[in-house]
């Protein structure tokens, strides 16, 4: 792991392959700490390669942000395949408390033929309200961990607050867009005042989650 982690400190790749080798690599577990570390590759698309992966490793690496598992041994088109898949059709990122990585609903998109889908995805709701509704739920899970992960918070709470305030201008909200600008006013200075806390967190957002709430549900 160490070895491996130096690596992706040193460079800046396009494509990183991470064979799944415990004890020596857990590639879930290295994944997952990619993408919550600071590196300048924590979004590069990662692809898992297994020998006979289970399904429980799969959805393992699925929930620690890979973006495709290659199974051992594979051949050149499978290989082919899983590399343009990762570089040739873009997955939304999400910048989450539980989860940071890309879009789970086209997890190895290359064969997935089903139709797994968020709660959002099947209700009536329409883009813009889903995502309100995905960015208030993300938010609350930040402020909730400020002080157990403060580094990781802070950043999910800067991208929903790019979220709300990219949702509300779609739907003309023009108060919500303002108070989604005036959040990020106040998380790009909070941490320097010594207000980022929980508490603070919740008092300076209690007149944003509401309003915005109650717009998701009568959408």
């Amino acid at each position: 792991m160490g070895t491996a982690w130096r690596l992706l400190g040193d460079s800046g790749p396009n494509l990183i392959f991470i064979a799944h080798a415990p004890p020596l690599l857990n590639a879930p577990q290295l994944t997952r700490e990619l993408r919550r570390s600071d590196l300048v590759s924590r979004k590069t698309p990662v692809v898992m390669l297994a020998t006979d992966p289970t399904e429980s490793q799969i959805m393992a690496a699925r929930d620690a942000g890979v973006h495709e598992v290659l199974r051992k041994p594979f051949t050149l088109s499978d290989l082919l395949l899983r590399v343009d898949v990762v570089l040739n059709k873009k997955r939304d990122w999400v910048e989450g408390m539980g989860y940071v990585g890309p879009d789970r609903r086209r997890f190895n998109s290359a064969q997935f033929a089903g139709q797994r889908r968020r709660r959002f995805d099947r209700e009536a709701l329409s883009p813009e309200s889903a995502r309100i509704g995905q960015a208030l739920k993300i938010m609350k899970l930040a402020i909730e961990a400020i002080d157990s992960e403060p580094r990781q918070a802070l950043r999910a709470l800067r991208v929903q607050a790019d979220e709300l305030q990219t949702a509300a201008i779609a739907m003309s909200d023009f108060p919500l867009a303002g108070a989604a600008k005036t959040l990020k006013a106040y998380l790009d200075t909070a941490v320097e005042r010594g207000r980022f806390s929980s508490q603070e967190c919740a008092q300076e957002l209690s007149g944003l989650l509401g309003p915005a709430e109650k717009l998701r549900k009568s959408a």
